[in-house]
C-alpha cells in the first residue's frame, strides 16, 4: 500500500475569545464534513481539550462486510471483511498509510504529535467483525452509517481550556505551502450563518 507523507504547520492563538461551538458554526458551511469533538470532563488537565477537524484527506470505513479506504489522490481500496476476521493489524493498515512528521514551532511539537491522527468511531454493531458473535444486520435506506469510520483531516483546531489556548494544525504534502492564515481569517470573522431546523415527514 502506498504511504502518504505529511509535515505539520502549527500556530497558537489566544483561545479565550472563542468557544468550540462558535468556531464550528463559522466553519461548518465553508468546510463540509467538519467534525466537532468536545470533552465532557474539564476537571483534569489531560481531558481539557476540544477538537474541530476540517477538510478530510483520507478515510476508511467498514459497512456491510466491506472495508473501503479513500485516499487524497482519489484512489479507493476495497476489501471484504469476514465475520470475526478483523484484527488490530488489519486496522493498523490504513493508519500506517499516512506518515506524519511534526515540525517544531512555538514549542508545541509534543502537542502536535499527540493529536495528529484519525478521528472517528467504532459502533456497537462492529463487534461482529472482531468476534464470532451473531449480530442482526439492520440498514436504513436514508442513513446507513458505517459500523466503523475513521477520517484523517487536513486541519485540526485544538482547544486547551486550562491554558486558554487554541492551536491550529495543518498537514502539508511535499512542496505544499501552509494556508493556516485562511483558517485564522475564518475564525476571526464575526458573522456566521444560522439555520433553522424543522422536521419533514
Amino acid at each position: 500500500m502506498k504511504i502518504f507523507r505529511y509535515k505539520t504547520a502549527c500556530k497558537q492563538v489566544l483561545g479565550d475569545l472563542h468557544t468550540p461551538v462558535s468556531i464550528y458554526l463559522k466553519v461548518r458551511d465553508i468546510y463540509p464534513q467538519s467534525a466537532l469533538l468536545e470533552s465532557s470532563d474539564f476537571h483534569a488537565g489531560e481531558n481539557s481539550r476540544d477538537y474541530i477537524a476540517l477538510c478530510p484527506l483520507a478515510s476508511f470505513d467498514v459497512n456491510g462486510a466491506v472495508c473501503r479506504m479513500y485516499f487524497h489522490d482519489r484512489t479507493v481500496f476495497r476489501a471484504p471483511v469476514g465475520v470475526g476476521r478483523l484484527t488490530k493489524p488489519g486496522l493498523d493498515q490504513p493508519v500506517g498509510a499516512a506518515a506524519i512528521n511534526s515540525v517544531p514551532r512555538l514549542m508545541i511539537r509534543e502537542a502536535v504529535e499527540e493529536v495528529c491522527g484519525l478521528f472517528g468511531y467504532t459502533a456497537f454493531y462492529a463487534v461482529k467483525y472482531f468476534e464470532k458473535i451473531p449480530v442482526i444486520e439492520s440498514h436504513d435506506a436514508q442513513n446507513d452509517a458505517p459500523d466503523i469510520m475513521y477520517i484523517l483531516y487536513k486541519y485540526l483546531l485544538v482547544f486547551n481550556h486550562f491554558k486558554n489556548e487554541l492551536t491550529l494544525i495543518e498537514l502539508l504534502s511535499d512542496g505544499e505551502n501552509t494556508r493556516l492564515h485562511e483558517i485564522e481569517s475564518v475564525i476571526g470573522n464575526r458573522n456566521f450563518a444560522s439555520c433553522d431546523f424543522s422536521l419533514r415527514n
